[in-house]
């Protein structure tokens, strides 16, 4: 496979999306912020090790490694919207520990065309909460769709190694979004994935994109 310049290989995370199969080729990363050095170039992120590595500056043919997929950057907004065919939820608020910089992306189009969104904010460089942890890093994947079952819109933690990360799936109109978000630093031994400044944080975008959506 050829990977153009503008492109990113991404690491699945490990928690089912759920989404009527809408979302199966949809990907996330942790961590990650999308600067000017990386537009000309793809990266590799899998949640299960901490190395985010240069894989090559686009244009080289190589076999993906399972659980990754090629996503496109975008500049903004309306180029989300003509990748996906839908306007990007972007949120009105967000944590005072996530920079405010929109960051889109979209897979590339399946079988039938259909291309998954995503919308990233970086974590503040710099900025830690309780406890000395950092983030959240938030990436919204979104597509249009029905929820499929199971979708409960439930705070989970996405099972990765010691990653201390934590999604919801949301239903906003006609969009199906997963909500997920990453703090740092992994989890040593004996220390919980998930702490209480944890669960308050996420907890509350997660109910203020509700908000947002009507709901």
């Amino acid at each position: 496979m050829s990977v153009s310049p503008g492109m990113s290989v991404l690491a699945e995370p490990r928690h089912p999306l759920r989404l009527a199969g809408v979302l199966a080729a949809s990907a996330a990363a942790t961590a990650l912020v999308l600067g000017a050095a990386l537009a000309a170039a793809y990266i590799v992120r899998d949640l299960r090790g901490d190395a985010v590595a240069p894989a090559a500056t686009g244009g080289a043919d190589f076999a993906l490694p399972e659980g990754m997929v090629v996503v496109s950057l975008l500049d903004d907004a309306g180029d989300f919207r003509d990748a996906t065919g839908f306007k990007p939820l972007v949120p009105k608020h967000l944590p005072a520990t996530t920079d405010d910089e929109p960051h889109y992306a979209a897979t590339q189009p399946d079988a039938r065309g259909v291309r998954v969104g995503q919308v990233r904010f970086a974590s503040k460089k710099d900025a830690a909460g309780e406890g000395g942890i950092t983030g959240p890093t938030i990436v919204l994947v979104e597509a249009k769709g029905a929820p499929g079952e199971g979708i409960d819109e439930e705070l989970k933690r996405i099972v990765a190694g010691n990653a201390r990360a934590v999604a919801a799936t949301i239903v906003c109109g006609d969009l199906v979004v997963d909500v997920q978000l990453y703090f740092g630093p992994d989890a040593a031994v004996g220390e919980p994935f998930v702490t209480p400044w944890m669960t308050s944080v996420a907890g509350e975008f997660v109910d203020g994109l509700r908000e947002q959506c009507g709901g």
